[in-house]
C-alpha cells in the first residue's frame, strides 16, 4: 500500500516526530495536489484517532475508483517505499537519521559553490578577558557602595552614642541634686543602724525562747506515756496557741486566686482547735463545718466507687481546692501533720471515713422519717 511520510503536529508528545502513514489515512481534498509542508490530518490507526502532520512529500490528487493502482503509483511520481513498520501500531518516534534516510524527496547535496561560506573563528581568549574585565568593574562596584553604606551606618551610631551620652550626663546630674536635697544626716543614720540592730537583737532573743520552749515539750511528750484510761495524747506537733491563719472581721477565711473557699468564726475555730487533740479530729470538725452533710454524704476524697448497703455507688469528689485549703489550716495548726505519703495517706482516710459516716447518719435519718 502506498505511503507518505509525515511531521506530527500533534499530540503534544509526539510533537515534530517523523512517521510514514498510509494514503488512505490522510485527511483532506483528495481532488487536487498538496504540496510538501502543507499542514493536514491523519489518522493514527491503533487509536483510531485524527490529528493535525505536515506532509514531508508533495501528496497527488487520487484518481478515480477506476484506475488502477499502478497508474496512480505512476502519477504519483515515486516507487513505493517498502513498509518500515506494522500498519496496526505505528511507533511514537522513530529516530532522526532514520527518518533522514527514509525521505522520499531528499534534495541532492549542494555544490562547492552553494555551500554556505564558513563560521569566522572567535578569539576566546580576547571573550574571556573582556567578561574578567566586566566581573572586576561590577565587584568594585558593589565594593564601593558597601563602604558606603558602613560609612553611613557609622555616622548614624556615632550620633546616636553622643545623644544618649548627653542624656545619661543630665539624668546623673539631676540624680545627684536630688540625692543631695534627700541625704540625712550622718548623726541620724547612725542611730536608725542602732535601732535597727536592737530590734532584730529582740526578735533573735524571742526565737530563741520559742524554739527552747519546744524543745522542752517535746522532751516532755516523748517521757509522757498514754493516759490510763486510754484517751488520745496530745500531739507532738501541736501549737500551744491557735495560728489561725488569715483573718477578715472575726472569722477564719482562705481563698484560691481571689475566690474565697470558706469562712469561719473565729472564737468556733478556736474552741475546735483547743477541743481537738490529734490533726485527724481536728479536721473532722472542720469538714462538718465547711461541707453540708449532704455534700458529705454524695462524696469521698476522690470521687470512686465504693460497695454499700444499696449496691455499688458512685461517690462524687470533694471539691478538691477546698479540701486542699483544709490540708492547709491542719498543717498550720499542727506543723508537720501533712508533710510525707504515711501522713498524707492518714488524713486522706479520714475524710473518707467522715463521709461514710455522714452518709450513714443521712439513711438512719430516712429510716426514721
Amino acid at each position: 500500500m502506498a505511503k507518505i511520510g509525515v511531521q506530527w503536529l500533534e499530540p503534544e508528545r509526539d510533537y515534530g516526530k517523523t512517521t510514514f502513514v498510509l494514503k488512505k489515512d490522510i485527511v483532506c481534498d483528495r481532488s487536487r495536489d498538496h504540496a510538501a509542508g502543507s499542514e493536514v490530518k491523519a489518522k493514527w490507526r491503533s487509536s483510531g484517532r485524527t490529528y493535525k502532520v505536515r506532509l514531508l512529500s508533495t501528496l497527488k490528487a487520487k484518481y478515480k475508483k477506476d484506475n488502477s493502482k499502478n497508474n496512480e503509483d505512476k502519477d504519483d511520481g515515486r516507487i513505493n517505499e517498502p513498509e518500515q513498520m506494522d500498519e496496526d501500531d505505528i511507533p511514537l518516534a522513530v529516530s532522526a537519521k532514520t527518518n533522514e534516510a527514509n525521505q522520499p524527496d531528499k534534495q541532492p547535496p549542494r555544490t562547492i559553490e552553494e555551500a554556505p561560506e564558513p563560521i569566522a573563528s572567535v578569539n576566546i581568549a580576547d571573550q574571556l578577558e573582556q567578561f574578567q574585565e566586566k566581573v572586576i568593574a561590577k565587584m568594585t562596584e558593589f565594593q564601593n557602595e558597601v563602604v558606603k553604606s558602613m560609612d553611613s551606618i557609622r555616622e548614624e551610631v556615632k550620633e546616636l552614642k553622643n545623644k544618649y551620652e548627653t542624656e545619661i550626663a543630665g539624668m546623673r546630674t539631676v540624680l545627684d541634686d536630688f540625692l543631695k536635697e534627700m541625704r540625712p544626716d550622718t548623726s541620724q543614720q547612725i542611730k536608725t543602724v542602732l535601732d535597727a540592730v536592737n530590734s532584730n537583737h529582740e526578735t533573735a532573743k524571742q526565737t530563741l525562747s520559742l524554739m527552747n520552749e519546744r524543745i522542752d515539750k517535746r522532751k516532755n511528750v516523748r517521757e509522757t506515756q498514754a493516759q490510763p484510761n486510754g484517751s488520745p495524747r496530745r500531739c507532738d506537733d501541736k501549737r500551744s496557741q491557735v495560728a489561725f491563719g488569715q483573718l477578715e472581721g472575726g472569722n477564719v477565711v482562705a481563698y484560691h486566686e481571689d475566690r474565697r473557699l470558706f469562712t469561719i468564726n473565729k472564737e468556733l475555730y478556736a474552741k475546735m482547735f483547743y477541743s481537738s487533740k490529734t490533726p485527724s479530729s481536728f479536721l473532722r470538725k472542720l469538714l462538718k463545718e465547711i461541707f453540708s452533710e449532704k455534700e458529705l454524704s454524695e462524696s469521698n476524697f476522690n470521687g470512686t466507687q465504693v460497695t454499700s448497703v444499696s449496691g455499688l455507688v458512685t461517690k462524687k469528689c470533694l471539691n478538691r481546692e477546698i479540701v486542699m485549703a483544709t490540708m492547709g489550716q491542719i498543717e498550720l495548726e499542727f506543723p508537720g501533720s501533712t508533710r510525707g505519703h504515711e501522713a498524707f495517706g492518714k488524713l486522706q482516710e479520714t475524710v473518707n471515713e467522715e463521709c461514710r459516716q455522714a452518709a450513714r447518719r443521712e439513711r438512719e435519718n430516712k429510716r426514721r422519717n
